[in-house]
């Protein structure tokens, strides 16, 4: 049963079948399948722009850049902003392929504390006063993997620390739309700090993993810099994918299918915590972050699990101090295919930390 791997409830694919049918129909799809427009046609980055206004980026057209994908974004980011040996403050627990990313870039990655509201901005102020830290990774509406949400507060604090120190701020807003949908306060670091900022929003999620589109919003002072780095890297995204998720937004499917995936999360979520009720309370979301007291290994502990028939992810792969003084499950809630396999691989897991 998988739940390491998390991929938005994939099951939910007619919307996305029916507007690949019209976009491939449309009298212009020849016109799609050419290196023209390498950063997206106009229309698409328009439509990008009306997309992260919901999320509470404000932005034009000229300052968008269609990605293939979160990680495709990330890679562009470290390999055209930063140097070997240059140091990024984190969480102190954050997204498995940012940390693998950056050990392939040879950056440093300098973990900082926080607590319910996210990083907390005195301990930034005073890791930047000892360090010289060039930039900033975070995860804003819903961490990856602790499921922390910065409060409006907080961000305002951070804010003022990123600007202060002048670091350049990667902000990977993948869960924005959760928010959105739940009515959250939507006011982004990006906008609020106004520089040396690039904020991803990626599609994958919220509505289709396979149609690798991501968003990212760039400030004028690193635009040309990540034209040029994008360019290099990946020379385009793919056009049709990107012209299949416009026909996504503009028709309104993409609306429906929101609101289908925000209430299987809310429901997936009410699942896992009535089945370990004495855990703390958190949002709704396509995961779990699930303490267990087994200290072995993080590896020998996921091999253990997949003997019973699970697939699943433990902190160690999300660790960015040298010491790991708790362990947790990050137990994915959106990927074993229906809710009865779901709650199957939940008891196994509660099975297994209470034999």
């Amino acid at each position: 049963i998988e739940m390491g791997f998390i991929s938005g409830f994939p099951e939910l694919a007619s919307p996305v079948e029916e507007a690949m049918e019209k976009v491939l129909r449309r009298s212009y799809v020849r016109n799609l399948l050419s290196y023209d427009h390498p950063f997206g046609f106009p229309h698409q980055r328009l439509q990008a722009a009306e997309w992260l206004a919901m999320l509470g980026t404000h932005t034009d057209a000229e300052h968008i850049i269609l990605f293939q994908g979160a990680e495709n974004a990330l890679t562009t980011a470290l390999f055209s902003l930063f140097r070997p040996g240059d140091r990024i403050a984190v969480d102190t627990y954050t997204y498995s392929n940012f940390i693998l990313l950056a050990k392939m870039k040879g950056l440093l990655l300098i973990p900082i504390a926080g607590d319910k509201d996210g990083m907390m901005a005195e301990e930034l102020d005073r890791a930047c006063s000892k360090l010289k830290i060039r930039g900033i990774y975070l995860m804003p509406s819903c961490s990856n993997p602790t499921n922390i949400i910065i409060s409006p507060a907080r961000k305002k604090e951070l804010a003022q620390v990123i600007k202060k120190n002048r670091l350049l701020l990667i902000e990977d807003d993948l869960y924005g739309w959760l928010r959105a949908e739940e009515g959250g306060d939507m006011i982004s670091l990006h906008d609020l700090i106004g520089c040396r900022s690039f904020y991803i929003a990626s599609l994958t999620k919220c509505l289709c993993p396979g149609l690798r589109i991501a968003y990212g919003a760039v400030t004028d002072d690193i635009k040309d810099i990540m034209e040029e780095g994008f360019s290099n890297i990946s020379i385009k995204t793919s056009s049709l994918d990107a012209e299949i998720m416009t026909e996504l937004l503009l028709s309104g499917s993409a609306q429906k299918l929101l609101h289908q995936k925000a209430a299987l999360a809310q429901k997936t979520s009410a699942l896992f915590d009535a089945l370990f009720p004495d855990l703390p309370p958190q949002p709704s979301s396509y995961f779990r972050w699930l303490p267990i007291s087994d200290s072995r290994p993080f590896d020998q502990v996921e091999k253990d699990l997949l003997r019973q028939g699970i697939h699943i992810y433990h902190s160690g792969r999300f660790m960015t101090s040298n010491h790991e003084e708790s362990s947790f499950l990050r137990v994915s809630l959106c990927s074993a295919g229906n809710t009865a396999r779901l709650r199957k691989g939940l008891m196994i897991i509660k099975n297994y930390m209470n034999p």
